[in-house]
């Protein structure tokens, strides 16, 4: 190896600066200190390499769902909302109407059974139909 500083007398020209070679005619990659990054797959490839995420078929949620709910006995429809909604009903018809608390449960069992059976009634109707319902059907 020449050493880096040469000492050279004021007659003598500096001497010439080394070529240039692209770093591909170089042998080996001795004087590539860049990181070298991998190529990146095709969009094919790299669809069949990500796992898919677990999807149920259509319809499994919604059953597991109807079966939970059908186990429970307590109300869908939650309180007190539906008690404002009462109560600014009758309001209407008449003002200054007091409710008991088993009343309104009252109102909302049969409120909540009735939707229940309407429903059951639509989704019967929609599979002998084969056809989306809407609320017309109903």
């Amino acid at each position: 190896l020449l050493p880096r500083f040469r000492a050279s007398s004021p007659d003598t020209p500096p001497p010439p600066p080394p070529p240039k070679t692209p770093v591909s005619a170089t042998k080996g990659d001795a004087g590539d200190t860049t990181p070298k990054s991998p190529k990146t797959p095709k969009k094919e490839n790299r669809a069949k390499d990500r796992k898919k995420k677990h999807r149920f078929l259509p319809g499994t949620v919604a059953l597991r769902e109807i079966r939970k709910l059908q186990k429970t006995s307590n109300c869908l429809i939650q309180k007190a909302p539906f008690q404002r909604m009462v109560r600014e009903s009758m309001a209407l018809q008449k003002a200054d109407m007091k409710f008991k608390v088993s009343a309104l449960e009252a109102i909302q069992h049969a409120t909540e059974a009735y939707m229940t059976t309407l429903f059951e009634a639509g989704v019967i109707l929609q599979l002998h139909g084969r056809k989306t319902l809407i609320a017309r059907d109903l």
